[in-house]
């Protein structure tokens, strides 16, 4: 069964840069921003949440829940205070983790990748 609403990975402030600063040209969905999340080099599929706050614009501030696609991949690097960047074509947003939730068992492709690749469960 798909689920309607995918369990948080995290609960974060997200700060979306101005235009100026390189972010987006405009506001964000109403709903859901399907976009890519970057510690260091490192980048993983997320979701940020924005039901109720969004759209959001260049410049503002939010409070959200993020979903990560592989959370097992980047659960190590999930710590209250971490920081890390939102991409699209370039970076739009800052993230601060204010909240970590209990990461699901890893699929059976996640503990695939993390086979191949020990570097994908290392700290930030």
């Amino acid at each position: 069964m798909k689920e309607l609403f995918p369990t948080p990975s995290i609960f974060a402030r997200v700060t979306f840069y101005t235009t100026q600063e390189g972010g987006r040209a405009g506001p964000t969905p109403a709903d859901v921003l399907k976009c890519i999340s970057q510690f260091g080099e490192d980048l993983f599929d997320c979701m940020v949440f924005l039901q109720g706050v969004g759209p959001v614009s260049p410049g503002e501030t939010v409070l959200a829940p993020i979903r990560f696609l592989f959370p097992s991949l980047v659960q190590r690097r999930l710590s209250v205070g971490a920081k890390f960047h939102l991409r699209d074509y370039r970076r739009i947003a800052s993230v601060e983790v204010l909240q970590v939730y209990p990461a699901p068992a890893p699929t059976r492709l996640e503990k695939a990748r993390l086979q191949n690749d020990p570097g994908l469960d290392r700290p930030a």
